[in-house]
């Protein structure tokens, strides 16, 4: 539904991965947009999204780095600076 002019938007929310999962496994069996949305209270244009940019997404889960950052050498700094 379109916004009345000069009304504010509403915040971005966050969507949760299995809801993510569901919206991308519902259109890989070929469900519409449409049905997707109104199934998962979203936006037909936020489904198209997260289809979209699943396969740039590898997992919502970050992994930790595995220890402290490496010292820069003197090489480095100089180049850097």
């Amino acid at each position: 539904m379109p916004r009345a002019p000069g009304t504010l938007h509403q915040p971005l929310g966050e969507v949760s991965s299995s809801r993510r999962n569901r919206v991308v496994g519902a259109r890989k069996h070929g469900i519409k947009y449409s049905a997707i949305g109104d199934a998962e209270n979203l936006g037909e244009s936020t489904c198209r999204r997260m289809v979209k940019n699943a396969s740039h997404q590898q997992d919502c889960a970050t992994t930790p780095r595995p220890g402290r950052p490496n010292l820069l050498s003197e090489r480095d700094q100089r180049r850097i600076f």
